[in-house]
């Protein structure tokens, strides 16, 4: 492959940053640490639409590096445009299969170097919820797209390089802070308030319950209160 042009280099690190700075509502993107040049992506699927909640994968890569499931951008990036695949079964479009799209590869005419990576998968995402035929989509039910964006979540998580890249988004870190009274506090889910109490037996002599000895014990109460588990 011949020398990255240090002008695409600054280009996609100035993206990046972008993206980091300025997320994009459905939109998750990102390169892999070891290679700026490859990039994964995430598209969720909005309300009211027959993706709505589904998780769908692709790739961004250079041209000798045609893996399945990618956004591939070409050496002279930004001057010329990406083509993009998907991984993810959506009912929308063929997985491992080139998507033609007004300003990916298959029309460099009427791409422009001002569009950014963040733009382009808008304007996908966008034609992905309308119905138009273009090379590499399919025809299928509002229902068969609402049963793949069902699967979606378990489908990747079945496919390794997903966890490898998005442990972030298989595994989300909880964060545990101190409130006033010194207890911990774990964060669940703040979008679903909710209050739980439970009483948890914790044995102080032995890892094992027996019913067979004494054992001394203690109590601990757990709260979960507005998406957020104290522990007392």
């Amino acid at each position: 492959m011949n020398e990255i042009p240090s002008k695409t280099i600054s280009r996609l690190q100035k993206e990046y940053l972008k993206i980091q700075e300025s997320p994009v509502e459905y939109i998750y993107a990102k390169p892999l640490e070891s290679n700026i040049l490859i990039w994964h992506f995430i598209l969720t699927g909005p309300p009211d639409s027959p993706f709505d909640k589904g998780e769908y994968h692709g790739q961004i890569d250079f041209p000798k590096g045609l893996l399945s499931f990618n956004l591939i951008f070409y050496v002279e990036y930004p001057h010329k445009p990406p083509s993009i695949l998907l991984y993810t079964p959506n009912g929308r479009f063929h997985v491992e299969k080139k998507i033609c799209l007004s300003n990916s590869s298959f029309h460099p005419e009427t791409w422009s170097p001002i569009w950014y990576i963040s733009t382009f998968l808008i304007g996908f995402l966008s034609f992905m919820l309308e119905s138009g035929n273009t090379l590499g989509a399919l025809h299928s039910t509002d229902e068969e797209k609402r049963k793949f964006a069902r699967e979606s979540r378990a489908f990747n998580r079945r496919n390794k390089q997903f966890v490898n890249i998005f442990p972030e988004i298989v595994n989300p870190p909880r964060p545990i802070v101190k409130n006033k009274s010194g207890s911990k506090t774990i964060v669940i889910d703040e979008q679903k308030p909710k209050v739980v109490q439970e009483t948890l037996i914790i044995d102080l002599d032995s890892p094992k319950p027996s019913s067979s000895h004494s054992k001394r014990k203690r109590s601990s109460s757990i709260t979960e209160v507005d998406g957020v588990i104290i522990l007392d």
